[in-house]
């Protein structure tokens, strides 16, 4: 049992209002003294902001978490420590300094994006999935089905046939909606796109969020016409999901006692905790269902290429790879299959769709950038606006992969991570104890001036000449931890410039981006017109 909330339901009920201000007057004082005291003797002084009880030194994280860190770094240099509650964090902005931590042997101390956290395990989520999972035995396994599936061909191919699927649809709605004079907020469009392309690519159904927007936006008469059980599943399963999304920092940064004794916070946890049961049910009955099915396919060449059905199916009779490890020679039950589930929705749906808004901005700020762009899609594409994207042809696109490396050095999405090391360890020349937080301060890195020259000039060509130097560009995470989406994510991106721009002019109603600095980068709007290319 928790100790807060033991001491708290074991209180004499008979106090007055004076023992009870003499009792939290107490509990102030010795977390004070507390704090004080274990920041003054700990390990390595380092540079940083000066804490304060309780809110650490969230206050000196201006603009936000990640225009805050990186703001600090100018002023503390490339290692330095701030403080989150109680919690210390080690913020490492060298790539020297994380080499080791970016490791991919099997043997690495820095596995762990978390240490056993109360917070995500009354969530649910600490000990399973790949996200949060700080299990190490139970990550590997996850992630090792995982990685079968995202890096298959048929796969990946399945990416490349949606993308254009998608764009299509979003084509039609977007240009029906230029008919109509309607301004064009690219962001939630995106949104939706990445939405639909998540649900689809993970469980093989389709998803109605684009056709649901395009009805809500479009001032015509002639909706889209859509099952009214699919909008309301589909609505309330996006829904659910993004709502457990937002909930998330309640349970990484909030202490036991203030989720559930603070006013309006205790509220707010309740309704998350039953919205994760809701969740957590739902994509249960989801595998479940989908188990079934595939139970009564005979024939194992109708089987869908989707990712809860490869998972499932992996390591049974209807499974046509044979794996060598015995530790991953069992298949996964639905529980595991569930959390797997849970966190590509929750890591696929969002940071797509803010990468492409960051990307379409910095093209339609840069001309000569456009031109080079349009250079290299008609060397591959000529006059034919029309021909699908091959696998063949996104190995060629070398300038449109420049452009997405160089959005994600100027704006990275994922801006700062943090892993904890198993064991001691020396780091940026200091010895650390275990369990020592680490954040990767990546947006720090991509602008050093140490990797790159003019660092704050978005310049795709530094990357055609092979600039580039190890650990200076992080996108999708790096190690074995990295991103195991990370390839369909350039599939898709590679594919949408390539649609987008053979056929179309995008220009910015407004000059500057609208976006939000946090855990992560995310393009708050992006208004566009989109007109039929002239050229």
């Amino acid at each position: 049992m928790l100790l807060i909330p033991k001491i708290l339901t074991n209180l004499p009920i008979f106090w007055g209002i004076h023992d009870w201000l003499n009792f939290i007057l107490a509990c102030i004082i010795i977390y004070v003294v507390n704090f004080y005291f274990n920041y003054f003797t700990r390990i390595n002084p380092l540079p940083g902001p000066f804490p304060i009880p309780i809110i650490g030194t969230i206050y000196a994280l201006k603009g936000g978490i990640g225009k805050g860190i990186l703001l600090l770094q100018k002023r503390y240099g490339e290692i330095f420590e701030i403080w989150y509650l109680s919690n210390r964090r080690i913020i490492l902005s060298n790539a020297e300094y994380i080499d080791k931590i970016l490791t991919s042997s099997t043997k690495s101390k820095y596995l762990k994006r978390n240490i056993k956290n109360e917070g995500l395990m009354e969530l649910g989520t600490n000990f399973q999935g790949i996200l949060h999972n700080s299990d190490i035995n139970t990550w590997r396994f996850n992630k090792h089905f995982i990685n079968q599936v995202m890096l298959s061909s048929s796969f990946n191919n399945k990416s490349i046939d949606l993308t254009h699927k998608l764009w299509y649809e979003m084509e039609k709605y977007l240009n029906n909606l230029n008919d109509e004079n309607i301004l064009i907020d690219l962001s939630p469009w995106m949104h939706r796109f990445s939405t639909d392309m998540i649900v689809e690519v993970i469980t093989g159904k389709r998803s109605y969020s684009l056709p649901i927007y395009y009805n809500k936006t479009s001032k015509k008469d002639d909706k889209e016409e859509i099952p009214s059980i699919a909008i309301k599943e589909s609505e309330e399963l996006i829904d659910r999901l993004h709502k457990f999304l937002r909930n998330l920092p309640i349970f990484v940064f909030l202490p036991y006692w203030i989720r559930h004794y603070v006013p309006i916070i205790k509220n707010k946890t309740k309704e998350a905790l039953i919205n994760r049961d809701w969740l957590f049910q739902r994509i249960l009955a989801i595998v479940k269902e989908r188990r079934k099915e595939i139970e009564e396919i005979h024939d194992n060449k109708l089987l869908n290429n989707d990712m809860l059905t490869l998972l499932i199916i992996a390591n049974t009779d209807k499974d046509s790879k044979s794996l060598v490890e015995e530790k991953f020679s069992r298949p996964m039950t639905d529980q595991e299959i569930m959390s797997v589930i849970l966190d590509s929705f929750i890591g696929g749906s969002d940071t797509t769709s803010h990468f492409m808004c960051f990307i379409v901005y910095r093209i339609a700020k840069n001309s000569k950038v456009l031109k080079r762009l349009r250079q290299e899609i008609d060397s591959i594409y000529e006059k034919d606006r029309t021909r699908r994207v091959t696998p063949e042809d996104l190995i060629n696109l070398n300038y449109t992969e420049a452009i997405i490396k160089e959005t994600a050095r100027i704006l990275p999405v994922s801006p700062i991570i943090l892993r904890f090391n198993s064991e001691d360890d020396e780091i940026a020349g200091y010895k650390w104890p275990k369990n020592t937080a680490f954040t990767m301060h990546f947006a720090g890195i991509h602008h050093n001036e140490r990797y790159w020259k003019n660092p704050e000039e978005f310049n795709p060509d530094r990357f055609m000449f092979n600039e580039e130097i190890k650990n200076s560009l992080i996108i999708f995470g790096g190690g074995l931890r990295a991103c195991p989406a990370r390839k369909m994510s350039m599939i898709v991106l590679k594919c949408l410039i390539i649609l987008i721009y053979r056929n179309y002019d995008i220009e910015l109603i407004d000059k500057d981006l609208d976006y939000s600095s946090t855990i992560i980068n995310t393009c708050n709007k992006l208004f566009i017109k989109m007109k039929p290319r002239q050229d």
